[in-house]
């Protein structure tokens, strides 16, 4: 798609159940435009029976096209239908909306997971729906406040992870691939309001969009990933602390070791080396303890793999041996 398009949800519904019928339709629709037939009120009145003076132009098409009129009807209304979709001053289809129309027709074998998504969307109360293909939602940083005020927006995706640096009750956070974009505001108490859905895929599975959009399914899901990331921190520091003390560790046994060859008196040396033999055993021991305790982590969490954590530990060394600046 060129650009963005914003199409009411039944609309779109409404044009892929008579896509094969829209080309003929769209033509008759045109006629009626460029003749000056079109009228909302007279349209609306024949559509509820209702008698109708004069507008011959209108009632032949009402009558020529009645059948797809009723077809419209059972999904959006015909009135609508036309009035949104139509540019009525340059007697046309919009130019969007006419595109879509040809890219439903390039991709008629996958239209019923279309249909599907769109009764989904319908039913979690997106009345539009905003797309365009080339969108890209991992491009965006998006916030939300662990402590919002009434109608405050904040947005919902597929794959959202929290960006590390957060600050105060601001949290920022992106998605690693998402072909949906929800807007929503928190309501009163728990209740959350639906504003707009952005879409860059048409057929995409249904089933990666919740079944409903509560507190606990979006707002909450999204604060948990800032307590999610800060727990692997946190474990990733343990880790990195314990690597970083058996290293210091071995390097004072060295120290000692190296001294005890210098030392004359005999049975003082046979005593020290005694000791260092057991405390050589006590860290290769807890060297065994770090080891696994870090391959437990990485395997148990796809985040903290073997590489980030020995990253981490060189930029943590490389922090301790940073002078300390004194404040006076």
């Amino acid at each position: 798609m060129e650009e963005t398009i914003n199409i009411r949800t039944k609309d779109l519904l409404t044009l892929i159940v008579i896509l094969n019928e829209f080309e003929n339709f769209n033509k008759e629709v045109i006629d009626l435009l460029k003749n000056n037939g079109f009228s909302v009120p007279k349209l609306a009145k024949l559509n509820k029976n209702e008698k109708v003076f004069g507008a011959k132009k209108l009632k032949d098409f009402y009558e020529k096209n009645s059948d797809i009129i009723n077809i419209i009807d059972s999904y959006s209304d015909i009135c609508h239908f036309i009035s949104y979709n139509y540019d009525l001053i340059n007697n046309r289809p919009r130019k969007c909306f006419y595109e879509l129309y040809n890219y439903l027709c390039d991709n008629k074998d996958k239209l019923n997971s279309v249909v599907d998504l769109l009764i989904k969307v319908q039913k979690l109360g997106f009345d539009n729906i905003l797309f365009n293909d080339k969108i890209d939602f991992t491009q965006r940083i998006y916030k939300i406040n662990t402590m919002p005020i009434m109608d405050e927006e904040y947005y919902y995706l597929e794959n959202m992870y929290v960006v590390p640096a957060y600050d105060g009750q601001i949290i920022e956070y992106k998605t690693s691939g998402s072909n949906y974009e929800m807007r929503l505001r928190k309501g009163y108490k728990d209740n959350i309001k639906v504003d707009s859905i952005s879409i860059n895929d048409l057929f995409m599975d249904p089933k990666t969009i919740p079944d409903e959009l509560s507190k606990e399914e979006t707002y909450d899901t999204i604060i948990k990933l800032r307590t999610d990331i800060q727990n692997q921190y946190d474990i990733l520091r343990e880790s990195i602390n314990l690597s970083i003390g058996i290293d210091e560790l071995k390097e004072k046994y060295n120290y000692i070791y190296n001294l005890s060859n210098i030392c004359d008196d005999m049975e003082i040396k046979t005593k020290l080396l005694a000791v260092l033999a057991d405390l050589k055993d006590e860290i290769f021991e807890l060297e065994y303890l770090s080891n696994n305790y870090k391959k437990l982590i990485t395997n148990r969490n796809k985040v903290l793999t073997e590489e980030k954590v020995e990253k981490e530990k060189k930029l943590e060394l490389k922090r301790r041996k940073e002078p300390v600046m004194d404040l006076c």
